[in-house]
C-alpha cells in the first residue's frame, strides 16, 4: 500500500475535522441531556408518540457516538486515509477516552446506587444516566487529547 500526498493531506484534514466534530458532539450531547431531563425522561411503558421519538432519537445518537468511539471515525474515508488518521497517537487517545468512559460509568453507577436509597429511580432513568456519563466522558477525553496532539502538546 503506497501512501500518496493526497492521502496524507486527506488524513490531516480528516483528523482535524474529527477533532472539531468530537468536541462539538460531546458538548452538544451532554448539554442536550439537560433538555431531555427538563422535558421529562419517559419512565413507563407504553410510550406515546412524542416520547417514542425522543427516546429513539437519543438512542440513535448515542449509538452513532459509540461507533465513532469504537472505530475512531472516518468511516467515509478510504482505507488508506483512515489508517493514517488512526495512527498510534490517535489510537492511544481513543483508548484513554474509553478508559475515562468506563470509570465514569462505574462512578455514576455507584452514585445512582446511593441515590436509589433516597428516591425512586426507574430503569430507564438509570440506564440513560449511565450511558450519558460514559459516552460523554469518553468523547470529551478523546477530543481533548486529539486537540492537544494537534497543537503538539
Amino acid at each position: 500500500m503506497t501512501i500518496e500526498a493526497k492521502d496524507i493531506a486527506g488524513a490531516e484534514k480528516g483528523a482535524h475535522r474529527r477533532t472539531r466534530a468530537l468536541m462539538f458532539s460531546a458538548a452538544l450531547f451532554l448539554i442536550w441531556q439537560g433538555v431531555f431531563y427538563k422535558w421529562g425522561v419517559p419512565d413507563s411503558a407504553p410510550l406515546n408518540g412524542p416520547d417514542r421519538l425522543k427516546v429513539a432519537a437519543w438512542a440513535v445518537w448515542a449509538l452513532m457516538l459509540l461507533v465513532v468511539l469504537a472505530t475512531g471515525g472516518g468511516l467515509l474515508q478510504s482505507a488508506k486515509v483512515r489508517a493514517l488518521m488512526n495512527d498510534e497517537v490517535a489510537r492511544h487517545n481513543r483508548h484513554s477516552g474509553l478508559h475515562y468512559g468506563f470509570w465514569g460509568a462505574m462512578l455514576a453507577a455507584f452514585a445512582l446506587y446511593g441515590l436509589s436509597f433516597f428516591t425512586v429511580l426507574s430503569v430507564h432513568q438509570t440506564i440513560h444516566a449511565l450511558l450519558t456519563v460514559s459516552i460523554g466522558l469518553a468523547l470529551l477525553r478523546y477530543a481533548w487529547l486529539e486537540r492537544r496532539s494537534e497543537r503538539g502538546e
